[in-house]
């Protein structure tokens, strides 16, 4: 666990987590729930050039494996994390790249809003249970009329293989006020997808999509009616599906 750390580098190292909690936590700046927090986010008080590099990362917990939160200025760069999920939480300016996720009993990356500068690239997700990358805001800090928007999150070049959305994002959860997710980039990622939408997005402004490839394989009949879903043949696949709220 890293809290109020700068320039710290975790590297070469074999991390076997348990399942109770996180193998890997950059927890970031010593700050309260709540206000607190999401006033060190829009001061950019965030824990600076932290970096987690080149690790082989185990979980039985069934949450965040590894959780890089509160952080800028860092980087996530080839780690091999098996049976869990990568989560990326409020950061700033950071780098997650080459990294190889796979088995997530969850999600296999899961972006919190609101991010800044945050580039996603050359990631391999492969068996997520669910979607292989999730943005969607966070809900730890009440954030209503708080208008703390998201810019420059970039999706690029990652290789996701997985049972429901490749790329699944809900920039609001229906309440605005909270913060924007604006001109997200979404480009050259090649999705191979069971069933469902290869890219899912509601409520969002302005995203880009860019030479994108999404295959779809003979549906999963092990997931038919898995947590209360509709069998996936009673349900309508798309490539890239635009529900409420995606402006251009």
């Amino acid at each position: 666990v890293e809290q109020g750390a700068n320039g710290l580098t975790l590297r070469d190292s074999i991390i076997r987590g348990g399942d109770q909690i996180f193998s890997v936590y950059f927890a970031g700046p010593e700050v309260a729930a709540g206000d607190e927090t999401l006033d060190a986010f829009a001061a950019g008080a965030l824990s600076r050039g932290n970096r987690l590099l080149r690790n082989t990362i185990t979980s039985a917990f069934v949450g965040d494996s590894v959780s890089f939160s509160l952080q800028a200025d860092g980087e996530v760069r080839d780690n091999t994390i098996a049976t869990g999920m990568l989560a990326l939480y409020m950061l700033q300016n950071v780098v997650c790249a080459g990294n190889e996720i796979t088995d997530s009993p969850t999600n296999g990356i899961f972006i919190s809003l609101p991010s800044r500068d945050l580039v996603v690239t050359d990631n391999t997700v492969s068996n997520a249970h669910y979607s292989a990358i999730v943005i969607k805001p966070q809900v730890e800090h009440p954030a209503a009329n708080r208008e703390l928007d998201s810019v420059g999150v970039v999706l690029e070049d990652n290789r996701l293989t997985t049972r429901f959305f490749g790329i699944e994002i809900d920039g609001t959860r229906g309440d605005p006020t909270q913060g924007r997710l604006i001109g997200t980039t979404i480009r050259g990622n090649e999705i191979e997808i069971d069933d469902f939408a290869g890219i899912y997005m509601l409520r969002l402004d302005a995203p880009v999509l860019r030479a994108n490839t999404i295959t779809f394989t003979a549906a999963d009949t092990s997931r038919r009616g898995v947590d209360g879903r509709l069998d996936i043949i009673d349900m309508v696949s798309s490539a890239v599906y635009l529900d409420v709220e995606v402006t251009g």
